[in-house]
C-alpha cells in the first residue's frame, strides 16, 4: 500500500519546514522581527534575524519600492 505522501505526490519535509515557511511568509507580509521572534518563542531577535533574514524576491521588491517612494518625495 502506498503512503499518503506518495499518493498525493508531496514529499513530507517535517514540521520545521512549515515553521520556516510560516516565518518567511510573515516577514514578506511586513511583520517586524520583534513580533516574529516573540511568536516563534525565540530567546531574542538575533536568533530570528540570523535564521530568517535571507532576502526573498518579494521582500526585496517591497523594500526597494519603499525606498523609491521615499526618494521621489
Amino acid at each position: 500500500m502506498e503512503s499518503q505522501n506518495e499518493y498525493i505526490g508531496v514529499d513530507y519535509r517535517g514540521l520545521h519546514a512549515f515553521r520556516h515557511t510560516h516565518a518567511v511568509l510573515m516577514l514578506e507580509a511586513g511583520v517586524s522581527f520583534l513580533y516574529l521572534s516573540k511568536r516563534l518563542r525565540h530567546k531574542n531577535t538575533k536568533t530570528t534575524s540570523e535564521t530568517y533574514s535571507h532576502i526573498t524576491e518579494k521582500i526585496e521588491k517591497d523594500e526597494l519600492a519603499k525606498f523609491a517612494l521615499y526618494t521621489s518625495r
